[in-house]
C-alpha cells in the first residue's frame, strides 16, 4: 500500500519540485531573500525521492499489479 501511495503522489512532488526551484530563480533574479518556505519546499521532495528509492521491490511488484488489474477491468 505505501508504494501505490508515493506513486500517486508523485505528479504532485514533481509539482512542488519546479515550484520550489522557479522561487529561488525568481529570488536570485530580483536579488531578494529565498524564502524558507521555497527550501522546505525541495527538502520535502529530496526526503520523498529517498523514500522511493528505499521502497523495497515487494512493493513495486505490488503498484504493477494494481495497475495491470485496472487495465483488465476496462
Amino acid at each position: 500500500m505505501k508504494g501505490i501511495i508515493l506513486t500517486l503522489l508523485s505528479p504532485f512532488m514533481a509539482v512542488f519540485a519546479l515550484a520550489g526551484c522557479q522561487t529561488i530563480e525568481w529570488c536570485t533574479n530580483k536579488n531578494i531573500p529565498v524564502p524558507w518556505q521555497a527550501w522546505a519546499l525541495l527538502a520535502v521532495v529530496t526526503i520523498y525521492i529517498i523514500l522511493c528509492a528505499l521502497m523495497p521491490q515487494k512493493e513495486y511488484d505490488k503498484i504493477d499489479h494494481f495497475f495491470k488489474k485496472l487495465e483488465d477491468e476496462e
